[in-house]
Formats: C-alpha cells, sequence, structure tokens
C-alpha cells in the first residue's frame, strides 16, 4: 500500500458519516480518504445549495479543467492541494468522473433517468481510492459496497433541494449482504454500512439512531 503525507485540513468539513468513517482508516491510508471526503462534501454542497443550475455547471467546469491538469505545481485552492499532497494527481479522471456525477445528480429534477449514471460516477470514485492505495483487486468490491453510502448521500441531497426521490427503488436487487473488504479500506465499509441501513429504513439520515453508531462501531472493528 502506498504512503501518503497527510496534509492539514479542517474536519469541520466533514459531515458526521464521513468523521466515523475516517477513525478506522488506517494511518497511510488516511490522507487518501480525507481529501476524497472533502472533494465529494464540496461538491454536495454545491448541489444541495443550488438555487441556479447554470453557475453551478460553470462550478463544476471549473473543477473538471483544474482536475484534468491536476499535479504537483502549487494549487490557490485549498481543497486542489489536498488533493494533489494526498495522490490523487495519479487517479485525477476519476474525480473527473465523480465530477460529472454530482452534476448529474444536479438534473435530476429535469431527467430522473441521471440517477443511475450519477451513482456509478461518483463509486468510480471510491474504487479509485482502493486503487490509490495499492487495494486494485478489491476495486470491484468496493463498488459493490460504496454504491450503499453514495445511493443513500444523493438521497439526502435531493431532498435538501426539495424532492423527495425514489432511491430505494433503484437499490432493489442489490445484494443485502456487503463485501467484506481487507483492512485498509474499512472506512468504506463503514459507510456503505451506514448507507446501507438508512436507505433499508426509508432514507432516514445516516447516524440519526443510536443502533447507527453501534453498527458503525461494529463495522469499524471488526469489517462486518
Amino acid at each position: 500500500m502506498k504512503t501518503c503525507v497527510e496534509p492539514p485540513m479542517d474536519d469541520a468539513d466533514l459531515t458526521d458519516a464521513q468523521t466515523v468513517a475516517l477513525n478506522y482508516a488506517a494511518p497511510a491510508a488516511r490522507p487518501v480518504y480525507r481529501s476524497l471526503f472533502a472533494f465529494e462534501t464540496r461538491l454536495g454542497r454545491m448541489v444541495a445549495g443550488a438555487r441556479e443550475p447554470a453557475l453551478v455547471q460553470i462550478r463544476m467546469a471549473w473543477w473538471r479543467e483544474q482536475l484534468q491538469g491536476l499535479d504537483d505545481r502549487p494549487h490557490s485552492d485549498p481543497l486542489l492541494r489536498l488533493l494533489t499532497q494526498s495522490g490523487w494527481a495519479a487517479r485525477s479522471r476519476d474525480l473527473v468522473e465523480m465530477v460529472d456525477g454530482w452534476e448529474a445528480l444536479l438534473f435530476y429534477r429535469e431527467n430522473a433517468t441521471t440517477l443511475p449514471d450519477s451513482i456509478r460516477a461518483r463509486t468510480a470514485g471510491y474504487a479509485a481510492a482502493a486503487r490509490l492505495l495499492g487495494m486494485e483487486a478489491d476495486g470491484a468490491a468496493v463498488a459493490e459496497g460504496a454504491r450503499w453510502w453514495v445511493a443513500a448521500d444523493a438521497l439526502h441531497h435531493l431532498r435538501a433541494g426539495g424532492d423527495d426521490a425514489s432511491v430505494q427503488d433503484l437499490t432493489q436487487g442489490w445484494p443485502i449482504r456487503l463485501p467484506r473488504l481487507p483492512r485498509q479500506l474499512r472506512p468504506v465499509s463503514v459507510l456503505a454500512a451506514l448507507g446501507q441501513r438508512s436507505l433499508l429504513r426509508g432514507g432516514q439520515p445516516p447516524l440519526s439512531r443510536r443502533g447507527d453508531a453501534l453498527a458503525a462501531l461494529r463495522v469499524g472493528l471488526v469489517g462486518r
């Protein structure tokens, strides 16, 4: 597994679920997850707070441009610096795909068929994290588990924008048994478990019940 330098970052930039999941990251993997979670949070806030989708599209286009040329040069944006210092330049194309996924979610109101594409694109970013950490063989299993978290998170952001999306319909047929991932990928296991619990009870927010915290603790310690 590759060792990355952990850049400074305010954990207030993460959601509660992300913070809990990060607690179970191996030290060498922690910077990769922190920067990925912060990236997701930044894009998610754009979508949830969108009043003028065209303006959000302009901001997302800026992100695509920056990510396509992501390298070790100094960046004015703190999050770009975090991504660079955490090694994401090697998987920048996957970050671009995540931007595409969030933009698809932005237009769910006009075209509900964008939802599966959005989930697939964002899930690919979690599989990319596994590859970045040298866990290429686990990429497919990561994607299978992470999609539960991504779907639950998508529902949260759609409702924040005024829509009650039937994301649960999309998850029908997904295996209930989550894949068991290696210790280095434990944060993904935690998020997958929280996302699944959220969707199976109708989309209630992750960590909104006491049992959620206990489930996160169990998965964080033993992997399932």
